[in-house]
């Protein structure tokens, strides 16, 4: 478990991240990764040691979506507890809705996150496969209308 504080720290982060997701914004997106940082899915691990190397995890990632400029991320934190003084664990279900705010899909992403940063945390680890596949179901669905 994790104090009160962080509890609320955190729910401002991932409210901050959805709204960057929503939108879209690779450069605001950046903002809230440590560099270095790593991405897992079933299919790769990265590791991004720089910024531009985050910034075109993040392009794969969402560049299928960008023409959906009406999709809305939202974040629940459904866990939490703290690994150490400084670095924390987050389980976070994400609806991804339609323009019309019907949810399209639902998938849970896992953060390892630090302390500090532009947005009071920076994510270190990215488990992302759940997400990837609901924003490729997504896409894919889009496509096909």
């Amino acid at each position: 478990m994790i104090e009160k504080q962080d509890e609320q720290a955190l729910e401002r982060f991932f409210f901050a991240l959805s709204q960057a997701m929503s939108d879209v914004s690779l450069g605001e997106l950046l903002a809230f990764y440590h560099v270095p940082c790593v991405f897992v899915s079933n299919d790769e691990k990265t590791v991004c040691s720089n910024p531009e190397q985050i910034t075109s995890r993040l392009t794969r990632l969402f560049e299928p979506c960008q023409k959906a400029n009406a999709i809305q991320h939202n974040a629940t934190v459904v866990h939490a507890m703290t690994l150490s003084d400084s670095i924390l664990f987050a389980k976070v279900d994400w609806q991804i809705c339609n323009d019309k705010n019907d949810v399209e899909f639902s998938c849970s992403t896992s953060y390892t996150l630090e302390r500090g940063g532009e947005f009071g945390f920076d994510i270190i680890v990215s488990v992302i496969d759940e997400e990837e596949r609901a924003l490729d179901d997504m896409c894919s669905q889009m496509e096909a209308q």
